[in-house]
């Protein structure tokens, strides 16, 4: 037997003759090192990477800067559900926003405040669990953002290949 196990009855063993066995401290760091080394290899991704990503904001006759900051505040924070990409580029093109509202598929409330922003993102080896590709880049990925008037906040209402 090994010397460093010990056997010592547990409250409900005691009387049933059964012993159980306290593992020692080395061997319960090795499986939780284990236990570690299995998650990330299985896939444990991490959040949509923000970080470095390249922010350009045109001029628009329609919204302040600060607004536009702020739409653009909430494409970062949905993109951060997008496990394992790491966004490259958000772009709000006046231009570019009126031609997507135009082409969209269903028509935006009346009053309701639009902007539509073009981005690139890569993809990591776990991006799959997006629906994504893995280990690829996306361009011209839109993100659709709404507000119901000036003073609410923005909100993304929808995403995807322009």
């Amino acid at each position: 037997m090994n010397p460093e196990a010990i056997r010592t009855p547990n409250r409900d063993e005691q009387g049933s003759g059964v012993a159980s066995i306290r593992r020692p401290a080395s061997l319960r760091r090795l499986l939780a090192v284990a236990a570690a080394v299995l998650l990330i290899l299985t896939g444990c991704a991490s959040p949509g990477n923000v970080s470095q990503a390249s922010i350009v904001i045109g001029e628009t006759s329609q919204f302040s800067q600060a607004e536009l900051k702020a739409a653009a505040d909430a494409v970062l924070e949905a993109f951060r559900g997008f496990e394992d990409c790491t966004l490259v580029k958000l772009t709000f093109s006046e231009a570019f926003s009126q031609r997507q509202r135009e082409l969209a598929s269903s028509p935006l409330p009346k009053g309701t405040d639009t902007v539509v922003f073009n981005s690139e993102f890569r993809v990591g080896p776990n991006g799959q669990n997006n629906g994504l590709n893995p280990n690829s880049t996306y361009r011209d990925w839109t993100w659709t953002v709404t507000r119901a008037e000036p003073s609410a906040p923005w909100t993304v209402t929808n995403w995807g290949v322009a």
